[in-house]
């Protein structure tokens, strides 16, 4: 039964368990319309309904999306909406060309690339032909409420998030009975109390500071046949559904699905499992997957406590697949009337079955935004650039130069110190080594020099044969400086004696970056993958291919990196020794 709820006033459903942290989904979730028609019937006395409806699950409900009515302008790609229609979660395959929300969408799993287009994950809603997207206007705020009780008489820092008044939103009640005249009936018994009941229905927590309020809700007329109160469709599609043998279609979460793994407990990746169960009789083949998880709980209007948070497989996840025979439009539609997963009366595991949308882009050229002289950034803030090339930004904007910087280098840091845990690995021809001689030299490297070629100069001044004219620091000398002397490291399948290897790394770091770390295939395989994840000039930010800026900032930065790779393995390699003389402690131990 679809239903159209106007919001009269702001709403807030809690997402959290934290009390001062209330935060409104961009959806009203089914849980929270369960709630809102279960006090109405308590309040109205009607236990009957009460307890058919509500407590033995008579009604399933679902999650209200935005409603875009005809003649109503859209968010994102903006327009008039031609004909009335209910955005859903945008699957998590599609992508859209451009920095911001007006570009076309495309499946980058089906479709390559262009070259010179810069591509961002679609998220939000959209229609379901993916010709609008919806944009739900909310609106936040930090206040003092009540204290806690502890007799200090401070408030405590609330933080709320609610939807704003004025905004429609469309769900589908599911029902059922025998045959379809008492299911009718159910439902305009339904749409009965719901015209009685105008006026308490409210959603959210409408105590203080508004954060609930009525919601008129009536039946969507536009969206039945006239007479029934029922339809057959979820989502207000085409009435033909056919599935051809052979196609492949989108299975799309429309909510939260709580689907139990192998072990018993709730494992969002078990959805793919789930779903290749629910086609008894045909063998469907799972061509890709896209899950992804996140924690629901809320809070109980009912007993005025929290709800157990538990992992879910978030909406838009999809699993794309292929039937080995033909499905006709009822078998499409009765697959989609029986949710995935546990709490379905609640909303949980609504999914529809899309047809995979291949929408090519043309290429687009990345220019500045006219007449602002700069380029919008993802938050919607303008950065001024001198040139129309990513690089060009990175050289003429020295607060976006110094953000690229930050984040190559943040992202940098664990595949390096991953390759210098592996260089770390005890051997005979480290074990001359000590704990404290190791330490002796970190304490140069993370002395406060100038540049880190500075430092890597002090390091191997501090492991030379000789006083290094005007060095700046301090040196090995005596047994110290020989068990540096005798000391071998494995680096690419070859023994380097630990000075030379200072050494080279002082007379020239890119050299030393390329010969003892950019040989490592397993290094240089995930240094690329992190880099390529948060380049801001790279076309998709998936891969293992750097642009021309990222291999500049590598080649530039190679005595930072360098830096971090021997510190780390100092450090490591001092760990390492400690806890093998300390195994070999407990050996003498047991012999005596």
């Amino acid at each position: 039964m679809p239903l159209r709820l106007l919001l009269t006033a702001g709403v807030a459903t809690r997402t959290r368990l934290d009390p001062l942290r209330v935060e409104a989904e961009r959806v009203i979730n089914g849980r929270a319309q369960r709630g809102m028609l279960a006090a109405a019937l308590r309040d109205a006395g009607r236990d009957r309904e009460l307890d058919e409806w509500v407590a033995r699950g008579g009604v399933w409900f679902a999650p209200a999306f935005p409603r875009l009515e005809a003649g109503v302008a859209a968010g994102g790609a903006g327009g008039v909406v031609e004909r009335t229609t209910v955005a859903v979660p945008a699957p998590a395959t599609l992508f859209r060309s451009g920095a911001d929300d007006t570009g076309d969408a495309v499946d980058l799993e089906r479709v390559q690339p262009s070259p010179g287009v810069a591509y961002r994950a679609l998220g939000g809603l959209l229609a379901p032909e993916a010709g609008y997207r919806a944009a739900v206007a909310a609106t936040a705020e930090q206040y003092l409420g009540r204290g806690r009780g502890d007799g200090t008489g401070r408030g405590a820092p609330f933080f709320t998030t609610t939807l704003d008044a004025g905004q429609v939103f469309e769900t589908r009640w599911q029902m059922w009975a025998a045959d379809g005249a008492r299911l009718d009936a159910l439902a305009w018994r339904v749409v009965d109390f719901l015209t009685e009941a105008r006026g308490r229905l409210v959603l959210g927590a409408a105590g203080a500071r508004a954060h609930g309020g009525e919601v008129r809700v009536d039946l969507a007329e536009d969206a039945v046949r006239p007479g029934r109160p029922v339809a057959a469709d979820r989502i207000g599609l085409t009435a033909d559904r056919d599935w051809p043998a052979g196609e492949e279609r989108d299975l799309v979460l429309l909510s939260p699905a709580l689907v139990c793994g192998a072990g018993g407990g709730f494992h969002p990746r078990a959805l793919v499992a789930a779903v290749a169960r629910r086609f008894p009789g045909t063998a469907v083949e799972v061509v890709t997957a896209h899950v992804e998880a996140q924690a629901v709980g809320g809070y109980h209007r009912g007993y005025r406590g929290p709800v157990a948070e538990r992992w879910a497989a978030r909406p838009g996840s999809v699993v794309r697949l292929r039937p080995n025979r033909p499905l006709t439009t009822e078998q499409v539609r009765a697959l989609e009337a029986h949710p995935l997963g546990e709490r379905a009366a609640d909303g949980y595991g609504q999914f529809a079955v899309l047809a995979v949308r291949e929408r090519v882009v043309a290429p687009v050229e990345v220019a500045p935004v006219p007449g602002g002289g700069g380029i919008r950034l993802a938050d919607g803030t303008e950065a001024r650039i001198g040139a129309a090339s990513p690089a060009g930004w990175l050289q003429s904007d020295r607060d976006l130069g110094r953000l690229y910087d930050t984040l190559l280098a943040n992202a940098a840091a664990e595949p390096v110190r991953a390759f210098a845990r592996r260089l770390a690995a005890v051997d005979d021809d480290l074990r001359g080594l000590t704990p404290s001689l190791l330490g002796r030299l970190r304490e140069v490297a993370a002395a406060p020099h100038p540049t880190a070629e500075r430092a890597l100069r002090a390091l191997a001044d501090a492991v030379g044969e000789r006083d290094a004219p005007g060095g700046p620091g301090p040196r090995l000398r005596g047994k110290a400086l020989e068990k540096v002397a005798d000391a071998r490291v494995r680096v690419a399948g070859h023994r380097v004696p630990v000075r030379d290897w200072f050494a080279e790394l002082a007379r020239d770091p890119r050299r030393w970056w390329d010969r003892h770390a950019g040989a490592d295939a397993r290094l240089a395989s995930a240094l690329a993958e992190a880099l390529v994840a948060v380049d801001l000039t790279h076309p998709t930010g998936v891969g293992a291919d750097l642009t021309d800026a990222a291999r500049d900032w590598r080649r530039r930065h190679a005595a930072r990196l360098a830096l971090l790779l021997v510190a780390t393995w100092l450090a490591e390699l001092a760990r390492n020794l400690r806890e093998a003389a300390g195994r070999d402690g407990e050996g003498r131990r047991g012999e005596s």
